[in-house]
């Protein structure tokens, strides 16, 4: 399957996951502004969207639900059944499965952001099950991922070196979301909601000075963003060794947080990334 970034609001992702033989059989991720919505399908000749998945309720990722779902009312809009999504006609909860144009997703409840946030793991049906490397190109001015084998949209669950704010929820929940992410494929392609990565990673070399792979991947995609390329997508497996929201179990970042409890860490973490100064705790 390929996927193309659509950029919303001021940072937002929205995407488009697709067959890669048949550009007509998709689905949309987090749909804030209809206008680029329709941009993005005239440029396309898409006649009109089927099915839009949300990860949760916050209007920069499910404000134009209810406006397209008027215009089109066959239109699908899928999300978590514990977060007043907008429009929502299918609600799913922790471990549902859909299959659409031959990509299997799965749902994954993982409250914390909001209370009902559902990531989605997405397998593809025309690519190998091994590992594959996707590439990057550039088509009708959007940026398109291809040869994907198996993806994650992961709203503001986790971001490329970093994690959502605990709006709804705990540390000991965000932890539990980051253990679940760490188990999927290395190989997983991720998606995240915004374009925050450097910040991100500024603030988990101040966290865990002694990474050297964190300024090497910031320095990555640093090069992309001077391209005119956005950050997505990401590896599961390198974003255990750079985000240290997913490594409260390492031995570095318990040092530098001073607990030996990775729920302790998570807090802390998330204390020092919203202050910007050290939490006491």
């Amino acid at each position: 399957m390929n996927v193309l970034v659509i950029p919303m609001l001021s940072d937002n992702f929205c995407y488009y996951a697709y067959k890669k033989d048949d550009i007509s059989k998709g689905f949309f991720v987090d749909v804030s502004q209809p206008p680029k919505l329709d941009a993005f399908t005239q440029a396309f000749g898409i006649p009109k969207p089927t099915h839009i998945l949300t990860t949760h309720k916050h209007g920069d990722h499910s404000g134009g639900n209810n406006e397209l779902k008027e215009r089109y009312p066959d239109l699908e809009v899928i999300g978590g059944a514990n977060d007043s999504i907008p429009g929502c006609t299918q609600p799913v909860n922790d471990g549902d499965v859909l299959n659409l144009h031959g990509m299997r997703i799965r749902c994954l409840h993982t409250p914390c952001h909001t209370r009902g946030h559902i990531l989605y793991y997405v397998e593809s049906d025309e690519e190998s099950k091994e590992e594959t490397k996707h590439e990057v190109s550039k088509v009708n001015g959007y940026q398109n991922i291809s040869n994907i084998n198996r993806c994650l949209f992961t709203g503001d669950t986790l971001f490329i070196g970093g994690c959502g704010r605990f709006f709804e929820g705990t540390a000991e929940q965000m932890q539990s979301a980051m253990d679940r992410i760490g188990e999927l494929p290395n190989d997983t392609k991720v998606f995240v909601g915004h374009e925050y990565t450097i910040k991100n990673l500024e603030f988990g070399l101040m966290a865990e000075p002694t990474n050297s792979f964190i300024d090497q991947k910031s320095k990555e995609y640093q090069k992309l963003l001077d391209e005119g390329l956005h950050t997505v997508p990401s590896l599961i497996g390198e974003e255990k060794q750079f985000n240290v929201f997913m490594r409260t179990r390492e031995q570095s970042v318990q040092e530098s947080c001073g607990f030996d409890d990775p729920i302790k860490c998570m807090q802390y973490l998330r204390e020092y990334k919203n202050s910007g100064t050290k939490p006491n705790l």
